[in-house]
């Protein structure tokens, strides 16, 4: 009766492990960072300053420059 019980826990140690793998390699992909790509234009600049005043408020100032290739009149 033992060694079904430690086959059993074997297998559970095994599974318990394989799945572990498993949701870490879906985490790792998931935290990979993502390049989002657009036709038609593209973002050459970026200015982002952050600033923590006297107050504890934070002051956020954020440029960005785009080149436009076709008819776009906005980005989101």
């Amino acid at each position: 009766m033992n060694t079904l019980a430690a086959k059993v826990s074997r297998q559970r140690h095994l599974f318990a492990r394989f799945a572990s793998v498993c949701a870490l390699v879906a985490l790792a992909l998931l935290l990979l960072p993502v390049a989002a790509h657009a036709d038609g234009y593209s973002m050459t600049q970026t200015y982002i300053s952050a600033t923590v005043e006297a107050d504890g408020s934070l002051t956020v100032v954020e440029g960005r420059q785009f080149d436009f290739d076709d008819d776009i009149n906005g980005v989101f």
